[in-house]
């Protein structure tokens, strides 16, 4: 029975393993998508010659200013995720990789809507 119950275990620590890795490259492709958008502005800068330069030249648009907040939060959770995943192996109990591997995976749900949330107000003053 006790040999059973430790096989179990042990496929379920690898089922758990391929799926962390699985999260992490998710994470990691959310942030660095997110960091990027976050410094090729939408619309671009203003150049020297205008008021403000350096400024970007929607930043008084309301579609922007959402870009701005929803890609902040993106970048936010898919960092945190990316966080967690590198706190997880020093964790030793299955029980507490597992809580903290669930909770990585719903930053990584929130980050990739708000990420496309981000995206589309970009593409709103695109258009």
């Amino acid at each position: 029975m006790g040999d059973i119950e430790g096989q179990r275990e042990k496929e379920y620590e690898e089922r758990l393993e391929r799926a962390a890795t699985a999260h992490l490259i998710a994470a990691t492709l959310i942030t660095t998508v997110t960091f990027a958008a976050g410094i090729t502005m939408p619309g671009g800068f203003v150049s020297d010659g205008g008021t403000n330069p350096g400024s970007a030249i929607l930043r008084r648009s309301a579609a922007f200013m959402a870009f701005v907040i929803f890609d902040n939060i993106s970048m936010l959770f898919s960092s945190s995720a990316v966080l967690i995943h590198l706190l997880v192996p020093l964790l030793r109990q299955l029980e507490w990789r597992t809580k903290f591997l669930m909770v990585s995976s719903l930053f990584i749900l929130v980050a990739m809507v708000t990420m496309v949330v981000a995206f589309v107000t970009a593409l709103k003053d695109a258009i």
